[in-house]
């Protein structure tokens, strides 16, 4: 496992918080994150490190036009990255003022992810998904596997990674499970590996390299989890709980030696690589009121 003194600063400012020192705040956390999908995850720990209060942030202009919401002159601004530039700076939606009271607001918000407890991938949304991963090389296979066992993912002798998917799951259980295992490969689970895509001549390109990290079984099963959770949120779509994340941590110390920096930069990673703005938009729009996020 990574040693202290090899974790960045951004993790060494979440340590010595001493926020995610025990199962209980760590499984708080991603709930948290799991609930902010207008910005990436990387910007919801952001602005959790700077105060872990807030519930709901956006920019003025974000949260002018979707809740009809004024930033209060003494409201105190969070730093976040701006895509494709520098910073930008975000408000708590409970430093605005509006027709409804905060608490409407987050009522609101609230409603929308009850209503999408169950979630939905069309058939053509997996496919298209399937063919995005496909993209690159990465095979992915339905086949009859023993009950209980959702899938795997391993390496075959021409370079290729391969990912198996019990025939017997629903689409929304595949989406679940092809997230998984895509985060135990872009975690470095599975050894050093180079993951390509093709130019518009058709030869095949480095995308990125993965480097190999070394870790137990019970601790890569945490992590991979937590990525395919997280992503399984953005996409409105709500495996049972968080806290079946609890399933996986063995001992508390399991979370004090989580890398937060790498688990939110992979989901960030992998659904960049693997989802456009379409196609996600597609998805929200299955399970929820897509204009909340455009």
């Amino acid at each position: 496992m990574q040693k202290f003194d090899e974790i960045n600063e951004i993790n060494e400012l979440l340590y010595n918080s001493m926020r995610f020192r025990n199962s209980q705040e760590f499984i708080k956390f991603i709930e948290y994150l799991g609930k902010l999908r207008n910005y990436s995850f990387y910007n919801a720990m952001l602005v959790h490190i700077q105060n872990p209060s807030v519930t709901f942030f956006g920019t003025p202009k974000f949260l002018r036009e979707k809740f009809k919401r004024i930033v209060k002159p003494d409201a105190k601004p969070y730093i976040a990255l701006k895509p494709f530039g520098p910073i930008m700076i975000v408000y708590d939606l409970a430093d605005t003022t509006g027709d409804k009271s905060v608490d409407e607001v987050l009522e609101t918000l609230k409603k929308i992810d009850s209503n999408s407890v169950k979630g939905k991938i069309a058939d053509e949304v997996l496919w298209e998904i399937i063919h995005n991963v496909e993209q690159y090389n990465i095979k992915i296979h339905r086949k009859f596997l023993e009950k209980f066992f959702d899938g795997y993912i391993q390496s075959t002798t021409n370079g290729q990674m391969y990912v198996a998917l019990n025939r017997s799951l629903n689409n929304e259980a595949m989406f679940v499970t092809i997230m998984h295992e895509l985060a135990h490969l872009m975690l470095g689970h599975l050894g050093d590996f180079e993951l390509l895509t093709r130019n518009k001549k058709g030869e095949l390109k480095q995308n990125c390299l993965i480097k190999s990290r070394k870790i137990n079984k019970d601790f890569a099963e945490l992590e991979a989890e937590t990525v395919s959770y997280l992503i399984s949120r953005k996409c409105l779509l709500t495996p049972p709980s968080a806290s079946y994340l609890a399933n996986f941590i063995k001992s508390e110390d399991m979370i004090k030696l989580l890398n937060f920096d790498l688990l939110i930069k992979t989901t960030d990673k992998i659904t960049s690589l693997f989802f456009d703005k379409d196609l996600f938009l597609r998805i929200l729009s299955l399970n929820s009121d897509k204009t909340l996020f455009d």
